[in-house]
């Protein structure tokens, strides 16, 4: 009798264990289509003369800023609200080959990458941009305002990659990152208050800069919307790669730059150190270089200062007002 229990319940729970499986999974399947068909949808492709170039334009007037994503990343981390944080503007946002749908056969190089962010402006009729790079997308960034100097009105690198990484650092990809299941479940566990709060603490080392975040929700949202910006991963996999092996042997045209040039950087950022914008302002002629005291990689903390640090800039440069009348043709 007693081993006829023991056997029931084993089987109910190997039943119940069954049943959450195929309901995680479905979850899981569901999100994730619902998913690739909104960066689908919500993006378009443009036909250039270099290939095909997936990007979006946020705004409908003012100056337009092409907005070049990081490592990893894609058209959807230019939303002003969650990562550029300019008002004013058109955001034009690219993913960078390699991310979505952009083909790494577009451009490997920071220098390839950079005309093919001209060839894009050309099929698009935009003449001038304000061109800012978040982290990875340093490296292309430079070589476009260093190879375009007619086509680029301003600078702005915000926690950018611009020097060499050592031979030293791994190719290898974090265990989280190698599934989009994996991360899909991270992702939607971190929507608990307290598995949020132990995430955070392994991202944002600094304890000021945490609570910034943790006492204000409009913070937390931003940081939960920045980590599904990641997501699905696989689709940003070969500019992952790409990019991890193209900064390894850094040699970018840094003082060929003309045009106006503000660098923002956090003191203790770890993923991209301090010193290489400290490098960057002696190599760029009169550029600007801010460092943000206590600002890690993650600098939604100061997103605000960051945002008036730069929007000052963009006025001070071109003024508000300029390219208002000549918007950017959008292809379907």
């Amino acid at each position: 009798m007693f081993k006829k229990i023991i056997k029931r319940t084993l089987i109910v729970i190997v039943g119940v264990l069954v049943l959450v499986s195929v309901v995680i999974c479905a979850l899981y399947l569901i999100d994730k289509n619902k998913r690739l068909t909104e960066l689908e949808s919500n993006s378009q492709l443009a036909k250039t003369s270099v290939g095909t170039i997936e990007y979006k334009i946020y705004g409908d007037k003012g100056p337009v800023v092409l907005a070049i994503h990081g490592t990893p990343g894609g058209y959807d981390s230019g939303m002003p609200d969650v990562i550029v944080p300019i008002e004013g503007c058109r955001i034009l946002s690219v993913s960078r080959p390699g991310y979505l749908r952009t083909p790494l056969d577009v451009g490997k190089t920071p220098e390839e990458q950079a005309k093919a962010f001209s060839a894009l402006l050309e099929s698009l009729n935009i003449e001038k941009v304000v061109v800012i790079a978040i982290s990875g997308g340093g490296p292309s960034a430079i070589c476009f305002a260093a190879l375009f100097p007619e086509k680029t009105s301003a600078l702005i690198l915000q926690m950018a990659l611009s020097q060499s990484l050592p031979s030293t650092v791994s190719d290898e990809e974090p265990f989280f990152m190698k599934s989009d299941f994996i991360t899909w479940a991270l992702f939607s566990l971190m929507q608990n208050d307290s598995v949020f709060k132990g995430a955070l603490e392994g991202n944002i080392p600094n304890p000021t800069n945490r609570q910034l975040i943790l006492k204000d929700p409009n913070k937390i949202e931003k940081v939960k919307d920045l980590m599904w910006i990641l997501w699905p991963l696989s689709k940003r996999f070969q500019g992952r790669m790409n990019d991890m092996s193209q900064f390894k042997s850094l040699a970018l045209p840094a003082s060929n730059i003309k045009a106006p040039t503000l660098i923002i950087h956090g003191s203790e950022d770890i993923n991209v150190p301090v010193i290489q914008s400290k490098k960057l302002a002696e190599q760029i002629p009169g550029s600007k270089l801010v460092i943000l005291e206590g600002v890690d990689h993650m600098f939604l903390s100061k997103f605000e200062e960051i945002g008036k640090i730069e929007n000052s800039f963009i006025e001070d440069v071109i003024g508000k007002k300029a390219n208002e009348d000549t918007l950017p043709q959008v292809l379907p």
